[in-house]
C-alpha cells in the first residue's frame, strides 16, 4: 500500500468557515438567473482568461468554482444552489443542483450560467448531448424524464417509470435508463429498463432475465450497441451471479444472453477502452472487484481485488492508469493510516493483483467516498475527489502531488472544460 498524507491533517485543527464566495450568475435582461444567453455575452462580466480551466462543484458553498488546472488554483466561483453531477460537453457544462430541482447550464467562454430551468421534482441523474445542445434529467419520483433544450433552457418531459440512471449514446440518439425499482416496476417489468430514442423521445421498454438488476450500460463505441450491467444480488435482484448482456439497438432493441461475470466478479460501473471493457463492483459484502471484458472474444480476465462499496466512478489516465472509486466502501486501517475507497489499476502491468494500488490516508480524514475523477490534459496529474476533499495525484507515482488545494465546504465532482 501506498501512504498518502491528506491535507485534512492540515485542515483538522480548525472548522470549516464558509465564507461568503465570489459568485457570477447570468443576469437576464430584468429577471436574473434563467434568462437570455446573448444578454449574458453583451454585458457580462469577462472570463478569466485562463488557458485550462476546470469546475468543481462545493455543495455547501453554494458554488461551482472555477480552477487553473495548469497551476492548480481556484479563480472565481459560479453560484448554483446545492451544485453535486457535473457533466461538460462542448461549450456547456451541466450541473444538478440538489436542492432545487434545477439543471444549471454553464456557459464555459463566459463562465456564467445562461439558463436554470426547474424540473417537475427531484433529479437523481442528468446527461448531456455531445455538442452541448441537450441535457437530460431523471426525476425517480416522478418517473420523468426531462428533455432540457439547453440554448433557451425550454424542455419537455416523457414518462419512464423509476428512472434513476441515464446513460447517453456517443453519437447522442439513444438514451439507456435504468431504475432502482426494477424489482418492485409494474407488472411486467421486472428487471427492466428502457431505450428512450432522442428525436422521437418514445421510451421502449426492455426485460432482462429474472433477478438481472440492469444498473448501468456501457456503449461499445456506438450508437447501435451497448453492453448491459446486470449487479444481480449486490443491487437487490434474486439472481445470484453478476452478468452482462450485449444489446442491439439498430432498430428494435433487442437483448442478447446474458453472459454471467467469473466468480468473485461484480459489475456496477465500466469504463470502453480500445476491445476492452473495465468492469467494477462488489458481488459479495466486503469483497470489491475488477475485471476485464474482451468485445472481440467475449472473454473475461483474472478477477482482481479492489476495495469494496458501490463503484460508480471510473476515469482512464494518459499513461493507461484506470482510477476506480466508490462510495460506503469498508474502511480499513494500515498502520495508523486508512485505506480509502480508491483503487489504481496499471493496465501496462498486465491483470495482475501486484498492478493494483489502493491508496491509504492519514487517520485525520473521516471521509472517503470518490465522487469525481478528472486527469488533466497535458499534465501528468489527475483530480480526485474523495470525500469532499480535492486531491491531486501524479498518475506517474500514484502519490498526492506536493502542491494541494484546500476546499472550504465539500467538493463533490470535478470536470476539465478546456483541451
Amino acid at each position: 500500500m501506498t501512504f498518502i498524507l491528506s491535507l485534512m491533517e492540515r485542515k483538522a485543527w480548525r472548522s470549516r468557515v464558509l465564507g461568503v464566495v465570489a459568485s457570477v450568475c447570468l443576469v437576464a435582461a430584468s429577471i436574473g438567473c434563467g434568462g437570455s444567453s446573448s444578454s449574458a455575452t453583451r454585458n457580462g462580466p469577462k472570463a478569466t482568461g485562463l488557458k485550462k480551466r476546470a469546475l468543481v462543484s462545493n455543495q455547501f458553498s453554494s458554488a461551482v468554482q472555477l480552477l487553473d488546472a495548469q497551476n492548480d488554483k481556484f479563480a472565481t466561483s459560479i453560484s448554483v444552489n446545492s451544485p453535486t453531477k457535473l457533466l461538460t460537453r462542448g461549450i456547456v457544462t451541466a450541473v444538478l443542483d440538489s436542492n432545487s430541482n434545477t439543471v444549471a447550464l454553464i456557459d464555459n467562454p463566459s463562465e456564467r450560467v445562461m439558463q436554470q430551468p426547474t424540473m417537475p421534482g427531484p433529479i437523481t441523474d442528468i446527461a448531456l448531448s455531445s455538442d452541448g445542445k441537450t441535457a437530460y434529467a431523471a426525476m425517480r419520483s416522478l418517473g420523468l424524464l426531462g428533455i432540457i433544450n439547453v440554448p433557451d433552457g425550454s424542455f419537455v418531459t416523457v414518462g419512464v417509470p423509476g428512472i434513476t440512471r441515464l446513460v447517453l449514446s456517443p453519437n447522442n440518439g439513444k438514451v439507456l435508463g435504468f431504475s432502482d425499482d426494477a424489482q418492485s416496476l409494474p407488472s411486467g417489468n421486472a428487471d427492466a429498463f428502457f431505450v428512450i430514442d432522442a428525436v422521437s423521445h418514445v421510451a421502449f421498454t426492455v426485460i432482462g432475465p429474472a433477478g438481472a438488476q440492469p444498473y448501468s450500460a456501457v456503449f461499445n463505441g456506438s450508437d447501435t450497441s451497448a453492453f448491459i450491467l446486470n449487479c444481480a444480488a449486490e443491487c437487490g435482484g434474486s439472481a445470484s451471479t453478476p452478468s452482462i448482456a450485449q444489446i442491439n439497438l439498430s432498430g428494435t432493441p433487442t437483448l442478447g444472453a446474458a453472459m454471467p461475470l467469473p466468480a468473485g466478479a461484480g459489475a456496477t460501473v465500466g469504463l470502453l477502452s480500445g476491445s476492452n471493457i473495465f468492469l467494477a463492483g462488489t458481488p459479495t459484502a466486503g469483497a470489491g472487484s475488477l475485471v476485464v471484458f474482451n468485445t472481440g472474444s467475449n472473454a473475461f480476465s483474472t478477477v482482481l481485488s479492489i476495495q469494496d462499496g458501490l463503484h460508480t466512478r471510473m476515469a482512464m489516465s494518459s499513461n493507461g492508469r484506470l482510477y476506480v472509486g466508490s462510495s460506503g466502501c469498508t474502511v480499513l486501517p494500515s498502520g495508523n493510516n486508512f485505506q480509502g475507497c480508491l483503487a489504481i489499476f496499471d493496465t501496462a502491468q498486465g491483470v495482475t493483483q501486484s498492478a493494483i494500488t489502493k491508496p491509504t490516508f492519514s487517520s485525520f480524514r473521516s471521509a472517503f467516498n470518490v465522487t469525481g475523477l478528472q486527469p488533466i490534459s497535458g499534465r501528468n496529474v489527475i483530480y480526485i475527489v474523495e470525500g469532499g476533499e480535492l486531491d491531486i495525484f501524479d498518475i506517474t507515482t500514484n502519490t498526492l502531488t506536493a502542491t494541494q488545494i484546500d476546499v472550504v465546504g465539500s467538493a463533490f465532482d470535478v470536470v476539465q472544460i478546456d483541451p
